[in-house]
C-alpha cells in the first residue's frame, strides 16, 4: 500500500479481524468512497487550505497541475450535475 491509497476497511467477526484494501481509481474522489460527491468538493477545498485531511488527496488533483486547489473543486462541482469539466490532455477526468 502506498501513501496515496485509501485506508483499509477493517472488520471484526467472531474474534477474527479482516482487512480489505480498497483500490482507488476515480479522479475527484478525495474521501475514498468510490464516487464524486459534494463531500469531496468540501474536503478538496479544506485540504487546499490546509485545514483538513484527505486520504485520497492525489485523486483531488483532477486538472493535473500537481496541487489541489479551488479550480479542482470547481471541476468537481461541474461533474456533479453531469457536466464534464474541460481538462488538459492526458488528465484522467472526473468520476
Amino acid at each position: 500500500m502506498d501513501d496515496f491509497s485509501p485506508p483499509p476497511e477493517v472488520s471484526v467477526s467472531n474474534g477474527l479481524v479482516a482487512v480489505k484494501y480498497v483500490p482507488q481509481t476515480i479522479s475527484g474522489d478525495v474521501n475514498c468512497d468510490g464516487k464524486v460527491t459534494p463531500s469531496d468538493v468540501i474536503q478538496a477545498l479544506g485540504y487546499s487550505l490546509g485545514v483538513s485531511a484527505a486520504f485520497c488527496w492525489r485523486y483531488g488533483d483532477i486538472n493535473c497541475d500537481g496541487v489541489i486547489e479551488a479550480s479542482d473543486a470547481l471541476a468537481m462541482l461541474d461533474f456533479l450535475p453531469g457536466i464534464e469539466a474541460a481538462l488538459p490532455g492526458g488528465c484522467p477526468g472526473t468520476g
